[in-house]
């Protein structure tokens, strides 16, 4: 058990729980050997990562909170995706998602490098910037499109 959620570790799955009370519900399970990072930017949706440790292929997904709509939004052969570098776990979700609810921001980490990926919220080819070579200088903090 998480001692934080309560949730099974061994599972790794993305799952709510009403706030007015009741039992967690699961949206998604992804593969054993995986880690799953969920935010909800924005609403009735939530982003969240999967990153296989075996495969090191890393996918960014978006679902509805009440499990309808799961899209890939992206996925690539990296380490992983990741929504900040130094594993702080901020829920802010002006780090990821841009005012307008429009496009989201993730880091994707590959062999040492540190890239950018921006995209659209509601799917399309994403653009990835390579930002650094130094994974301890790499945080996104909050941005907006233009």
């Amino acid at each position: 058990m998480n001692p934080l959620t309560g949730g099974d570790t061994t599972i790794p799955a993305v799952k709510i729980k009403p706030v007015s009370g009741g039992a967690l519900h699961t949206l998604f399970t992804a593969p054993l050997n995986s880690q799953v990072l969920a935010r909800a930017p924005r609403g009735q949706i939530i982003l969240f990562t999967v990153n296989n440790d075996t495969t090191h292929v890393a996918q960014l997904y978006r679902i509805n909170t009440d499990g309808t709509a799961l899209k890939l939004l992206t996925s690539a052969k990296a380490s992983y995706y990741t929504y900040d570098n130094y594993g702080d776990n901020s829920y802010l979700p002006w780090t990821n998602v841009s005012h307008d609810g429009k496009h989201y921001a993730i880091l994707k980490g590959t062999n040492h490098t540190i890239s950018l990926v921006i995209g659209n919220i509601d799917g399309g080819s994403p653009t990835t910037i390579a930002v650094s070579d130094n994974l301890i200088l790499t945080h996104i903090v909050g941005w907006t499109t233009a």
